[in-house]
C-alpha cells in the first residue's frame, strides 16, 4: 500500500511526466501534484498522529483506536494536523478525516518511531512532532489535542 510516489513536478514537463509514466510501469503508483507542500503535508498530518498513538501504546494503531481515552485525542489530532497541513497551502481536501484515516492506516499497522522505541534506537520523535507545533503556532492554529500525544511520548523516550 505504500508503492504509492506523490512527485511535485511541472504537469506540463514532458520529461517529467515521462518520468511518472515510468513509475507507473514499474508497479508503482504515481501522481503528479503541484505543490511540494501536497506531497509533505499529505503524508505527515496523517502519519504523524499514527506515529504517536502508536508509540504511546506502544502497538499497532487498532490498539490506540480502542482505548476509551486515547481515541478521541487521535482523533482531535488527526483534525488539528489536517487543518495546519491547509494552512501550509498543502492541497489536502476535506471530509471525513476519520474514515479516511482509517482506510489508510489499517488496524494492524504500527509505526517506525514505536518500532525504534521499543528496540531503544534514536527516534524521529521530534520530526515529526516539530513541523505541526511549529507551523500551528506560525499560523495561530491551536493543537491541544496533538501537543497531549507529543507530551505523554515525550514523557517515555526521555524515561528509558
Amino acid at each position: 500500500p505504500f508503492a504509492e510516489l506523490a512527485l511535485a513536478l511541472d504537469p506540463a514537463s514532458r520529461r517529467e511526466t515521462a518520468l511518472a509514466a515510468s513509475l507507473r510501469e514499474a508497479g508503482f503508483g504515481a501522481r503528479i501534484v503541484a505543490k511540494d507542500a501536497t506531497v509533505l503535508w499529505g503524508k505527515l498530518y496523517l502519519l504523524a498522529p499514527m506515529a504517536l498513538a502508536t508509540s504511546i501504546v506502544m502497538g499497532p494503531i487498532g490498539q490506540a483506536r480502542q482505548d476509551a481515552e486515547l481515541a478521541p485525542l487521535l482523533s482531535a489530532a488527526l483534525r488539528e494536523t489536517w487543518t495546519v497541513a491547509r494552512a501550509e497551502d498543502a492541497d489536502i481536501e476535506d471530509g471525513d478525516l476519520d474514515a479516511r484515516f482509517q482506510a489508510a492506516m489499517p488496524d494492524a499497522m504500527s509505526s517506525s518511531l514505536e518500532r525504534d522505541i521499543r528496540l531503544g534506537n534514536e527516534t524521529e520523535f521530534a520530526a515529526i512532532t516539530d513541523p505541526v507545533l511549529r507551523c500551528g503556532e506560525a499560523h495561530g492554529i491551536r493543537t491541544p489535542a496533538f501537543a497531549e500525544l507529543a507530551r505523554r511520548l515525550q514523557g517515555r523516550i526521555e524515561s528509558r
